[in-house]
C-alpha cells in the first residue's frame, strides 16, 4: 500500500502550475506534501470552484496562508484560468471498471478542456470507491433548496433602496420554472491520463484490477416431490 499524498506529492514538481476543482482533502494532502516535506517550491495553484457550495474557497484560502501562489476563480470563467497550466489533478467521489470518472458536477467541462489543450489530468480517489458498475448513488442529485434562496440584494427594489436588509428570498417552482442541482457528472476514461489510489498508479484502462469482483447469489435449488415420497420418509 502507498500513502496517496506521497504518490499525488510525486507527480507535483517545482514550478509547476496546477488546476485542482473544490476542495478535496487527499488533493490537499498531497500539495502540502510536496511543499512542506519535499520541499517544492515556485508552485502556483489554480482552485477552480463552483456555486452554490463554494467550497473551493477554503482550500484557496488555506494554501495561500501556506505562502503558496493561489489563484481562485469560478468555473464559469474556466477558459481564462487555464493559461500556463502544467497539469490538472482532481479528485473523483467513484471510478467506474471502465474507468468512467463520477466526480463534482462541473468535472467533465475541467477535463474537456485540458484534453483539447493538450495538458494531463490526474485523478485522485481512494479504491474502496472504484465499483463495478453505476449505481444510484452515482447518479445523486444535490440540495435544490440552495439553488432556491436568492439574495435579496440582486433584486431590483433592494438595488434601488440601499437601506433594504440583506435578507434570502425564496424561489419556489411552478408550472413553467423548474429547478435542478446535480451533484455529480460522468467523464469518460479517454479524458484521463493517470488515476492515484492507495494502490499505486494505475491508467483508466487498468482500473479492473483494482475491482473486486461482484459476488454472484447462491440459488436456491428446489426439489419437487410427490406427496407419496413424502409419507415415504415420514415412515
Amino acid at each position: 500500500m502507498f500513502s496517496i499524498s506521497d504518490l499525488c506529492s510525486e507527480i507535483i514538481k517545482s514550478n509547476n502550475s496546477i488546476i485542482t476543482y473544490g476542495n478535496s482533502q487527499l488533493i490537499r494532502n498531497g500539495i502540502e506534501k510536496a511543499v512542506i516535506t519535499d520541499k517544492k517550491d515556485n508552485l502556483s495553484i489554480i482552485v477552480v470552484d463552483a456555486c452554490p457550495s463554494d467550497e473551493g474557497r477554503d482550500l484557496a484560502v488555506h494554501l495561500g496562508d501556506m505562502g503558496i501562489s493561489t489563484t481562485y476563480g469560478l468555473l464559469s470563467g474556466l477558459p481564462e484560468l487555464f493559461v500556463g497550466v502544467d497539469k490538472v489533478i482532481i479528485a473523483a467521489k467513484f471510478i467506474l471498471l471502465d474507468g468512467t470518472i463520477i466526480a463534482k458536477a462541473g468535472t467533465r467541462l475541467i477535463t474537456e478542456l485540458a484534453q483539447a489543450k493538450g495538458i494531463p489530468t490526474v485523478v485522485v480517489c481512494e479504491s474502496k470507491y472504484f465499483l463495478p458498475k453505476m449505481t444510484e448513488e452515482c447518479k445523486e442529485h444535490g440540495d435544490k433548496s440552495i439553488l432556491k434562496k436568492i439574495p435579496d440584494r440582486l433584486r431590483l427594489d433592494v438595488i434601488c433602496d440601499p437601506s433594504s436588509p440583506d435578507l434570502v428570498q425564496e424561489c419556489q417552482e411552478t408550472k413553467f420554472l423548474h429547478i435542478e442541482s446535480y451533484k455529480y457528472d460522468s467523464t469518460p476514461a479517454s479524458y484521463i491520463d493517470m488515476i492515484i489510489c492507495e494502490k499505486g498508479k494505475t491508467s483508466p484502462s487498468a482500473v479492473a484490477m483494482f475491482v473486486a469482483p461482484e459476488e454472484e447469489e447462491e440459488e436456491e435449488v428446489y426439489v419437487y416431490r410427490n406427496e407419496e415420497e413424502e409419507e415415504e420418509e415420514e415412515q
